[in-house]
């Protein structure tokens, strides 16, 4: 296997090598076990920082939000939508 170089159909013999084929699937399939696990730790992190949003809203804006007046709370109301967005 040592002849083949990381890219497949870059090998020696290329596509008229039957090894090439089996080397092919076997890395799709890593490229597709990849592609999955980038996608769960993606979500992971989306669903950590939810919880996070949702903590600050909770503990902190709500027992302020009512004490705010004009620049103060338009403000607030900007990095509330930010912190949203």
């Amino acid at each position: 296997m040592s002849r083949f170089s990381k890219v497949p159909g870059a090998g020696v013999k290329a596509i008229k090598n039957p090894v090439y084929w089996s080397r092919m699937q076997i890395q799709n399939q890593r490229y597709k076990a990849q592609s999955q696990a980038l996608v769960e730790r993606f979500n992971e992190r989306w669903h950590r920082l939810s919880d996070i949003q949702n903590k600050i809203a909770n503990d902190f804006v709500d027992e302020i939000i009512e004490d705010l007046r004009g620049k103060e709370l338009d403000k607030l109301m900007l990095y509330i939508d930010e912190m949203q967005s």
